[in-house]
């Protein structure tokens, strides 16, 4: 497959897509707004071939649903999803960023994430939806610090 693709911001029309590709991955999306504020994907033509969402909270933001199809997989798409995110994130101000996962602990170094104690996260970030929905009880906590 191609690696040729635009990254734009999310707009509504985009949240089939999104869901259907959250779905695919077994990723959680009942709690996503369909306004879709914050969140990105990747396509290439009419095709969603990735996602990535920033909900902020105050002067942190938790990254969610980074997904990529499975033929996109490998093409450094993911990457530059996570890269885009955190551009948009500190254009926005925003100064911490944390990510729960239970597949990317490996994968998120390379863009500056260290693993944390989940007590350790933002308390307005432990309250959100995703940080006490029970698919991310196993999930490790990871943080990433931006700098100005």
């Amino acid at each position: 497959m191609s690696s040729s693709h635009t990254i734009r911001a999310a707009v509504p029309n985009d949240f089939a897509g999104i869901a259907a590709l959250l779905a695919d991955v077994e990723l959680p999306f009942d709690d996503i707004s369909p306004t879709l504020d914050g969140f990105f994907v990747a396509e290439r033509g009419a095709s969603i071939l990735g996602t990535i969402g920033l909900e902020r909270y105050g002067n942190a933001a938790l990254v969610r649903s980074v997904a990529v199809h499975s033929d996109a997989r490998g093409t450094g798409l993911g990457g530059a999803l996570v890269a885009r995110a955190i551009n948009a994130a500190r254009t926005d101000g925003i100064r911490d960023l944390y990510l729960l996962t239970t597949t990317a602990a490996d994968w998120a170094p390379r863009f500056g994430f260290t693993l944390i104690p989940r007590d350790q996260v933002n308390e307005a970030v432990r309250q959100s939806p995703q940080f006490l929905g029970g698919t991310c009880t196993s999930a490790v906590a990871m943080h990433l610090g931006l700098t100005y």
